[in-house]
């Protein structure tokens, strides 16, 4: 179990890199995680459309790989938690304003 989140975990880290352009969309399912199961019965359509902030590519892997894109928000939850944890004691400590991009335009870089 817990090396299936390590996966995710890496998983998403990897999507994250790839997209220096698309901002940090996959960091906002830690903040809108997939808390909805049902949606899976009925397919990936609605719950990847659900989705706010992924890019026209994240949202073909959702679509693909629906049964990940609940440990990929567990995964980036965790990720804002330890960057939380290890910046608590300076000014930017992985904050948000608004639920919005826990990284910003640092992602955009």
């Amino acid at each position: 179990m817990v090396s299936q989140h390590f996966v995710a975990l890496l998983i998403s880290l990897c999507c994250l890199t790839q997209s220096v352009v698309e901002t940090s969309s996959w960091w906002s399912l830690a903040m809108n995680p997939v808390q909805i199961p049902e949606v899976y019965i009925i397919g990936a359509q609605p719950l990847c459309s659900q989705l706010s902030g992924l890019s026209q590519g994240q949202k073909k892997l959702c679509q693909l790989y629906q049964d990940h894109m609940q440990f990929i928000g567990e995964g980036a939850k965790t990720g804002i938690k330890e960057c939380q944890y290890q910046f608590r004691h300076r000014r930017w400590n992985c904050s948000t304003v608004d639920n919005t991009s826990v990284f910003g335009r640092v992602m955009q870089i």
